[in-house]
This record gives C-alpha cells, structure tokens and sequence, in this order.
C-alpha cells in the first residue's frame, strides 16, 4: 500500500486472539448499521498489466449496477467493443461484443465486492464464515498502523507475510485482503484498497484498488464515481434485456 506500514503488533493468546477479532468486526458493523444502501453504482478505469510483458496494458470502463443482496449488472467497454454482464444470484447472462448472448454460473468472485465493502445487514459470524472460506484464521491477529490509522490484521502474526489475512479498519472497513487462489497454483493474491472518501451515512468507499498476484502487480482499479440509492429501474436485471 502507499502509505508507511509500521508494526506495533500484539499476538494474544487463543482465547483472547478471537475475542479480539470478533471485538473489531463487531465495532466496524455496529459502525455502519444504520445505514441504508439500496443500491450502488460504479464508474471505473481497470487497468490489466501483461505479466510476459510489463509495458503491456489493456484498459477497460466499467459501468457496475449493485443491487443487494445478489444482483448487479456490469457494462464494459475495450477497444471499442461493448460486453455486458447481468448476474442474478448463482446464475449470469453474458452479451458478448458480437451481439451473442451466453447463459453461464456466475463465478467465485462475482459478488465479492459487495460482501467486501458493502456488508450491511450482515452479523459477525458471516464476515467470519466469508473470510475462513478464503483460508483466513480467525483465532491470531496482531494491530498495525497505515499512516495514522489503527488496523487489526485477522489471520496472521507480525512475521506470517504470506498467510491468508484480512485488514481491518474498524471506521473504513477492509483495507487489504491476502488470500491463496486454488485457480492459480496456490498463487499469493495480495488486494489493497485505499484512497476512501465518505460514500453514505457512516460508509466510505475505496477509489483506488490494486492487485498483486505473487507481489507483481496485475491489476489496477480508479473510481471515477460512486452514487448510492438511485434506485434503478428492475430492469437492468433481466436477462432478456440481453436480447
């Protein structure tokens, strides 16, 4: 991440470990209770770097339309051809540049940017069962500060660097996620999330993400906006839309 990471860590004992973590995610979701997003939208730059060939880049613009709990839409654009995806649950339609539309299951990751940064209405207990299900321990823990900013890193000790772990900002939420991807070879994926500014209520949203898969950099997201509750019409969900 940008800013300077220093370690002030504490590694508890097993009982006082979970307690402590679950004290965080208790905090952060009491944090942003009472507020109400009934939907988000996204405009954003994802930059994907060519790992063979580091000069190499393809730019894409998203238009994203999230409706909780398990619907959103996704518009892209690159190099001048269109694709947009409408996911609904476990399921997703695809209508690819050429006019040709595909029926698929959505994949692992689809709605885990909402889970990540939009958890509302969820209980301890979820986040946790979301976060174990990455390889994520709930039961070490140990407190570092980004900048002037206290955060809890969930599921490593101060020299573990390359286990599965969350940090967590009890005000902003998740800052960075460090997970192994089955699809990959067990490939380290390091996420970072930073630059937030005040989105709704007590919630604030990332503008800048970054990807490293075995500490390269792989991909690059910039918000360009974000707007909450502008309650989109139901059909930007249906499938035969597409057609």
């Amino acid at each position: 991440m940008a800013a300077a990471i220093s370690v002030t860590g504490f590694v508890g004992l097993a009982g006082a470990v979970s307690t402590e973590v679950r004290n965080a995610v208790s905090a952060y979701l009491a944090h942003v209770a009472t507020t109400r997003v009934g939907d988000i939208v996204v405009d954003r730059t994802v930059t994907v770097y060519d790992q063979q060939h580091p000069y190499v880049r393809t730019k894409l613009e998203q238009h994203i339309v999230l409706k909780p709990p398990r619907r959103q839409r996704v518009e892209q654009v690159a190099d001048g051809g269109r694709e947009v995806r409408i996911t609904v649950g476990d399921r997703a339609w695809v209508k690819r540049r050429d006019g040709t539309t595909e029926e698929t299951a959505a994949s692992d990751d689809e709605h885990r940017l909402l889970q990540l940064l939009l958890p509302l209405g969820r209980a301890p207990d979820d986040l946790l069962r979301d976060w174990r299900a990455l390889g994520v321990r709930d039961d070490v823990s140990h407190a570092t500060r980004i900048g002037q900013r206290r955060v809890l890193v969930i599921g490593a000790r101060v020299d573990e660097r390359s286990s599965p772990a969350v940090w967590l900002d009890e005000d902003l939420g998740v800052l960075r996620l460090v997970r192994r991807d089955r699809k990959v070879k067990g490939a380290l994926v390091d996420e970072t999330f930073s630059e937030h500014r005040p989105l709704v209520g007590a919630l604030s949203f990332p503008y800048r993400q970054e990807m490293f898969v075995d500490r390269k950099l792989v991909m690059l997201i910039t918000v360009r906006s974000v707007s909450v509750n502008t309650d989109p019409p139901a059909s930007l969900f249906d499938p035969a839309s597409l057609r």
